[in-house]
């Protein structure tokens, strides 16, 4: 058994290093499958084999780390996750989706048992070949209770990172449309772009005197990030050269950018400002490549600042929530539509996945889900805050929805909370407390495995993978 565990040690090797073929592994142990071990009529060496193929991949997880190519980590998981998650080991493979975003998954607890030697590896091979597990053998696994679990829900916490460079509570946390980067910015008009993975490191950091007042990455494009000043401008950041490229600027000074939102192909992004007392509202619709103001909106029936703006798959719906708490929905620059949601400012508005309903988050703290056809029907209505938020100057970063359309998170007090939305809106998970109030929330769905980010008035950003 020794013997065959070093061939697989060469497998592994020879795949990874030389050919750099995850697809050639997998075919070669579906031949080795078809051509013997189809034939052997013993069940319980089926079930040996299975572990050793589960135990196979992992090797090559680990062993890929070890040779210091992580892309080889993220492209197994980008291939095969949900073949995996589809299959018979689910439950054995559960932490191992977190294993691209720890620094040294060699030191944790779940993974440090298969950063042996080569003997050590062949040795497990043997103990899964008696009908044990490593954590079994040599070397068992500190205790799996030890990590967080979610409360109430579906999914299992897996691991958290968090990022700790903001000395001043954070207000805006929000994943790069590709999941690449993270920016964060605080009270203080700090903002830090930032990576997670492998390790989190800052990429750039940049101070606005006027404040931030909003953030948006650029539809499809990860190198590009609009943010909204206290001095009617909006910056446009360039990641790929690290500084501010251009700006384009409100007509009236001193009004602060709330909301900004880009259509799919980038040609387009709308912009709502207002001032310090809340009292005046324009709403703006820019070229991105020439960064002319192509048309003004009218906000009807009576003007009120728009507080959070979501364009559809398109482009060719801009759904928006205001202070006066009316959600209105606009097509060709024209509102078509609008409706009475609330007797209170909404924070944050999202069209569902199918774009046939919309989710509104309010300040009363109300959560509600609305039919756009027949219009202002309201499907859904869930108290998310008992005590609502008061002296909000931020919008559009309470809740966030997944890319599968499925789940809702939502900030809530001490903790995050993720909501399902498949069937009304119904609490699903309540994530570990963070210690401090959650300010804002977004998450990315690469994969098979949930990043939430979050971040608190304790200047914390927390990214969370969930399963």
């Amino acid at each position: 058994m020794a013997r065959s565990c070093v061939v697989m040690d060469e497998m592994v090797r020879e795949y990874l290093l030389f050919r750099s073929d995850l697809s050639g592994l997998k075919d070669y142990w579906s031949y080795l499958n078809k051509r013997f071990f189809r034939k052997i009529p013993n069940t319980a060496i089926h079930k040996t084999l299975i572990k050793l193929e589960d135990c196979l991949y992992k090797y090559y997880i680990v062993y890929a780390h070890q040779s210091q190519k992580h892309d080889k980590v993220v492209e197994f998981f980008e291939r095969f996750g949900r073949d995996i998650l589809g299959g018979g080991n689910r439950e054995t493979w559960r932490e191992w989706f977190c294993f691209p975003y720890i620094k040294n998954p060699e030191l944790n607890p779940i993974f440090k048992s298969y950063f042996q030697s080569d003997l050590d590896i062949a040795e497990d091979f043997y103990i899964i070949s008696a009908g044990r597990s490593p954590e079994a053998g040599r070397s068992p696994l500190t205790d799996r209770s030890t990590i967080p679990r979610c409360k109430n829900g579906s999914f299992t916490c897996l691991n958290h990172r968090d990022y700790t460079e903001h000395t001043a509570p954070l207000i805006f946390a929000r994943f790069s449309c590709e999941g690449m980067f993270c920016a964060t910015s605080d009270i203080n008009g700090a903002l830090k772009i930032w990576t997670f993975s492998p390790d989190i490191k800052t990429v750039h950091s940049f101070v606005f005197k006027s404040g931030i007042y909003s953030l948006h990455w650029a539809t499809k494009i990860d190198k590009l990030l609009y943010v909204g000043t206290g001095d009617s401008k909006i910056k446009i950041i360039n990641i790929s050269n690290r500084k501010i490229t251009n700006e384009m600027s409100h007509s009236t000074e001193n009004l602060r950018i709330i909301s900004l939102a880009s259509n799919v192909t980038c040609t387009q992004l709308v912009s709502s400002a207002t001032d310090k007392d809340q009292t005046v509202s324009e709403f703006l619709v820019w070229d991105c490549k020439t960064r002319e103001c192509l048309h003004v909106l009218e906000i009807t029936p009576l003007p009120s600042p728009i507080t959070s703006t979501h364009f559809n798959h398109n482009g060719n719906l801009l759904v928006c929530g205001a202070m006066d708490g009316m959600i209105r929905v606009y097509a060709d620059y024209q509102c078509i539509m609008g409706w009475q949601s609330s007797p209170t400012a909404i924070h944050t508005v999202k069209f569902s996945v199918d774009e046939n309903t919309v989710f509104a988050f309010c300040r009363d703290g109300s959560l509600s889900q609305w039919r756009l056809y027949p219009m202002s029907q309201c499907l859904y209505t869930v108290t998310v805050l008992e005590v609502p938020p008061q002296n909000i100057q931020h919008y559009g970063r309470d809740i966030a929805l997944d890319s599968e359309g499925k789940y809702l998170l939502v900030g809530r007090g001490f903790q995050a909370v993720v909501y399902s939305v498949e069937d009304g809106i119904v609490e699903d998970s309540v994530l570990p407390s963070q210690g401090s109030k959650v300010s804002c929330v977004d998450w990315h769905v690469p994969y098979s495995t949930r990043l939430c980010l979050t971040a608190t008035n304790s200047g914390i950003a927390r990214i969370i993978g969930l399963l």
